[in-house]
């Protein structure tokens, strides 16, 4: 199953492309995440396969973005299926 990550317009990428590992509720470790740096968004092919039961909380680590130069609240991650 797809999942698409869209970045706040606060967050952006770093110069490096992102690294995306599963910590807990993915089926790998490994994470395929793809960015579109145009649109903000990262889609992950293979963080979620068929499953007989509910993962639960999925928790992933994202590495390789860019926060804010000052420290501010940001707008929200948003996460489509």
């Amino acid at each position: 199953m797809l999942m698409v990550l869209i970045l706040p317009v606060e967050i952006d990428f770093g110069d490096e492309l992102p690294l995306c590992t599963g910590l807990s509720g993915t089926s790998n470790t490994q994470l395929i995440c793809v960015a579109n740096r145009e649109r903000k968004t990262l889609t992950f092919t293979n963080a979620m396969q068929f499953a007989d039961a509910n993962p639960g909380k999925m928790v992933i680590l994202l590495e390789n973005l860019k926060n804010p130069k000052e420290n501010a609240i940001t707008s929200s991650f948003k996460v489509y299926t």
